[in-house]
Parts: structure tokens; C-alpha cells; sequence
């Protein structure tokens, strides 16, 4: 029922406490679904119930956090209008508002503590980690690398499988650095900065190995000579404000696997040098064998060739039945002795074959190996000398924007100028008093 205060002549609206918690009961239950049915939509949270428990947890909280700043204005608002009644019933008004702020504070504070409480007992960070488009985020948990930059896990991989793992030679200061960069951009126009990025990495003379991009967020993953990672690195800077960028570079000297390549290069070289020493010494024992066959050949078909030219003369010529059988057994022995060196020439061509063709398989092996190395050794080299990274693009709010760039949280700015505004407005007569009954 509203009345008229003859001494200031402004409407005193009265308002029963009952109806008014009633009213911001169902108002916050609103808002609660409102809010937990656009985030299902836009696939923030899972189906899992963690991901229910987040999000109750946060909104929650954030209603709490809400709750205790409007109790603090309702708090301040009672003291002011204290000093400034002009009666008794003003000052007992604004006493009530002073009680009813402070019981405000008080019961959302308790809240509060029980929330951080059941979290701590359900494994679930009070304020869920979340950080939604357009909304303030009360608390963030953070993460792990590999969750914030989907890029991250590979470059992981990527620096594991070039480092050695053996104990580096500490007299050995040589440094092949290996370099990967992670870079995050807040902006507004997701898809036009994903598309400046390749554009630039493509400008530096490197390859784009991946990307994707929506409405909301975008990821490209590339690898740029290192020469040019200073350039490529301010034009991507250059795409958004300093505050909207970060980055993470870091380097780790890949000498391990260096002296890795090195070592296995000498092996296979001291394998192939001595391979060779023993073909060589295979060829030349062959020669010599073959060499002392072939004269014994020789010397065997002269004499044979004697015993049968002499043969040939005794017979019808002679009556000496021993001298002819003499050469006739002659004949007999060289032809044996014919017959077996030439199982020797044939045995040793054979084993020569076999051990020849085994050498020339393991040289051939090492070779194989020695150009694997080689092949090795360059692809280590040109990945050194480049850098692997990969940018995300985050979309940014206006909300956002106004906490990165204001020097105090906007949220207050808002509750100020509110009071503000109400201040006048209550100055000016055009809010009528207000009494709790």
C-alpha cells in the first residue's frame, strides 16, 4: 500500500518480505535454467556426471557470488540512507536494510563454504573451471597443456623422439636446438584471424599442417624455417593486442640424438671398411688358389700330353712290354691327378661364389644403412633448423574485452554506476521509499 510522507512529499511503497524472497527465489530458478539449457545447447558441458556436477557447482557459486555483492549494496545502501533520514523511521528503515544485508552476506558466505566443501569431498573444483562466453568466470581450475592447445601433445612427441637418452659427452658444448612455439589469440573474428595465420606462414616460407576453425574458436598447426620465426612471429603478435596474446616458446638442445646418428654413422662405417678388407683378402686368396691350380693344370696336361705322345710311339714299335706299361701307368696317375685338381678348382670357385656373394650382402646391408643415417641425419638437421608450433584462436566477448582492458573487474563498474543512477534517482524523488513488512 503506498502512502504520502508530508515532509519530503515521496510515495513509501510497502513490500512483504515473504512475497519479495518468494519472488527471487523463482527469479534465480529461472535464470538457473535459462542459462544450464544454453550451455547444454552450445555442447559446453558433457553427459557424464562431472560434467553435471561443473555445472551446477558453477552457476551456483556464481549465483552466490551474485547473491553476496547485491547483499553488500543492499548493506551500504542502509547505511547511507541512515545518515541521511530525516527521522526515526527513516533510521529504523535503514537499520532493517543494514540486518537484512548482513543476513544476506552472511547465509551466501555459508553457502559458499559448504559448496567448496562437497567439492573438495566429490572431486569436483568449486566453480566447475568454467569459463563461458560472456559470462564471468568465478573460479578457473586451469588444466593441462595438451587440453588448452590440442597442438601441444605433439610437439611433446615431437621433441621425445629426436632426444637421446643416453649420457651426453659433457666435453661436447655443440648445440642443435630445437625450437616449438604455442601462441594463443583472443579475438573477435575467429575465422579471418585463422585465415591471416596460414597466410603468414605460408609468407615465411613454411608449411600448414593442420587447422580447423569455427565460429568460436580455430586451431592451425604449422612448421616454419627458423630463419624466419622472428618475422613470423611479430606478424602473428601483430594480429590482436598484446593483452589478447601469449605465448609459449621453448627449446631443447637435440644433441643427444646427434651424437646418437654419429655413433651409429662410425659403426657402420668401421663394419664397412672392414667388410671390404676381408673381400679383399677373399679376392686375393682366391687368385692365388686358382693361380696354383691353374699351374698344376698346367704341368699335369704337359707331362700327360708326354706320356701319351710316348705311348703312341711304343705302340707297334716296341717289344718292351714294361717301359709301355710305365707310361701307359703314367697316363693313368695325371689323368687322377687331373681329375682332382679340377675338384679343387671347382670346390674353391664355389666357396669363393658363396663367401663373395655373403660379403657383398652385408656390404650392401651396411650401405642400406649408411644412407638410412645419412637420410636420418639430414631430416634431424632440417628439423632443427625449423620451428614447429601452432596457434589457437579464441573467440572473445564484449564482456570479455571489458575484463581484460578495465582496470577493475566490470562487474563492479556496473554495480557503481547502478547505485549511482539509483542515487540520483532517489535524490531526485523518482524512487518512492521502500519499507520491508
Amino acid at each position: 500500500m503506498d502512502q504520502i510522507n508530508s515532509g519530503d512529499a515521496r510515495r513509501v511503497v510497502r513490500i512483504s518480505i515473504k512475497k519479495l524472497a518468494v519472488v527471487l527465489i523463482i527469479g534465480v530458478l529461472i535464470i538457473f535454467a535459462i542459462l544450464s539449457s544454453s550451455s547444454y545447447e552450445s555442447g559446453i558441458y558433457g553427459d557424464d556426471l562431472s560434467s553435471v556436477l561443473s555445472l551446477v557447482s558453477y552457476w551456483l557459486v556464481l549465483l552466490a557470488t551474485i547473491i553476496i555483492t547485491l547483499g553488500v549494496v543492499f548493506l551500504l545502501w542502509g547505511i547511507v540512507s541512515h545518515f541521511i533520514a530525516r527521522d526515526d523511521i527513516g533510521r529504523t528503515l535503514a537499520r532493517k536494510k543494514v540486518v537484512y544485508g548482513g543476513i544476506a552476506i552472511v547465509v551466501m558466505v555459508a553457502v559458499w563454504g559448504a559448496l567448496y566443501f562437497s567439492g573438495s569431498l566429490l572431486g569436483v573444483a568449486p566453480g566447475g573451471g568454467m569459463d563461458l562466453p560472456g559470462v564471468p568466470a568465478v573460479l578457473n581450475s586451469g588444466g593441462a597443456p595438451e587440453d588448452r592447445y590440442p597442438g601441444y601433445s605433439n610437439y611433446s612427441d615431437t621433441i621425445a623422439r629426436y632426444s637421446g637418452k643416453k649420457q651426453l659427452d659433457v666435453t661436447d658444448t655443440r648445440e642443435f636446438m630445437k625450437t616449438n612455439y604455442l601462441a594463443e589469440i583472443k579475438v573477435r573474428d575467429v575465422s579471418k584471424v585463422v585465415n591471416d595465420v596460414k597466410n603468414i606462414v605460408k609468407g615465411s616460407d613454411g608449411r600448414v599442417d593442420n587447422f580447423q576453425s569455427s565460429e568460436k574458436k580455430g586451431y592451425i598447426s604449422f612448421v616454419v624455417p627458423k630463419r624466419n620465426f622472428d618475422s613470423f612471429r611479430d606478424q602473428v603478435e601483430a594480429l590482436t593486442h598484446r593483452r589478447l596474446y601469449s605465448e609459449n616458446i621453448s627449446s631443447e638442445n637435440l644433441l643427444g640424438t646427434k651424437q646418437t646418428i654419429e655413433t651409429q654413422t662410425t659403426a657402420v662405417v668401421s663394419e664397412l671398411e672392414s667388410l671390404n678388407r676381408q673381400k679383399d683378402a677373399l679376392d686375393k686368396k682366391h687368385t692365388q688358389t686358382v693361380s696354383a691350380i691353374n699351374a698344376e693344370l698346367a704341368r699335369i696336361k704337359t707331362e700327360l700330353t708326354l706320356a701319351r705322345k710316348n705311348i703312341s710311339l711304343l705302340i707297334g714299335t716296341t717289344t718292351d712290354a714294361a717301359l709301355l706299361s710305365y707310361w701307359r701307368d703314367q697316363e693313368g696317375s695325371l689323368t687322377s691327378q687331373d681329375s682332382v685338381q679340377r675338384q679343387k678348382l671347382s670346390s674353391e670357385n664355389s666357396s669363393y661364389s658363396y663367401e663373395k656373394k655373403d660379403l657383398d650382402n652385408q656390404i650392401a646391408y651396411q650401405n642400406s644403412s649408411l644412407s638410412y643415417l645419412s637420410s636420418q641425419d639430414t631430416a634431424f638437421m632440417n628439423n632443427v633448423e625449423t620451428v614447429s608450433g601452432s596457434v589457437n584462436v579464441q573467440w572473445i566477448s564484449w564482456w570479455q574485452l571489458a575484463r581484460v582492458f578495465s582496470p577493475i573487474h566490470p562487474t563492479w563498474i556496473i554495480l557503481i554506476l547502478a547505485v549511482a543512477v539509483v542515487a540520483f534517482l532517489y535524490h531526485k524523488k523518482y524512487i518512492p521509499k521502500i519499507e520491508l513488512v
